[in-house]
């Protein structure tokens, strides 16, 4: 995780912007796509419930953050249902998918309960699922996502509901 974002011109090396983080900006949580930057700004569910434990408090939650990428301007802002710990993007449906991806092999607090799917334009939710448990990353193919661990299974990347395809290791 990152305390802050800095957003270059890959041509001249010239800082374009920079953002400070009020929480963490994890590596997982940060993809662009379209002139577009999509960021979670926030602290894993699995992380924060250790801070609630040894007695820390925030007023403030995990946010989504949509930003013009030359410019840094919020675009859009999502603060209800952010539990995700790993962003991916369909950019031929133009869909923003939160999940988790906790595995044995992934850090400790990853989260690997939950997915929301967004339109990338004005963060519309398209559907979610917030009990939703998986093992992550998630694979993004087409018109479905797969489920990843020690089994997975195709998704609709439009409904959630299952697409029928499957696999085991």
């Amino acid at each position: 995780s990152s305390r802050d974002l800095c957003v270059m011109d890959r041509e001249s090396g010239r800082v374009l912007w920079t953002r400070r983080a009020e929480f963490t900006f994890r590596h997982n949580t940060i993809v662009a796509d379209n002139g577009r930057l999509f960021v979670i700004d926030g602290i894993a569910p699995n992380a924060l419930s250790q801070f609630v434990f040894k007695g820390y408090r925030s007023k403030e939650s995990s946010k989504l953050y949509a930003l013009d990428l030359k410019t840094g301007e919020v675009i859009w802002r999502r603060d209800r249902d952010v539990v995700g710990t790993f962003l991916g993007i369909s950019a031929d449906h133009s869909l923003l998918v939160q999940a988790g991806s906790g595995y044995r092999d992934r850090a400790w607090d990853e989260s690997s309960r939950g997915i929301v799917v967004y339109r990338v334009a004005d963060g519309t939710v398209v559907w979610k699922d917030l009990e939703f448990a998986h093992g992550g990353p998630l694979m993004l193919n087409g018109n479905e996502f797969i489920t990843n661990g020690g089994a997975g299974a195709g998704y609709s990347l439009f409904t959630g509901k299952k697409s029928g395809w499957q696999w085991l290791r």
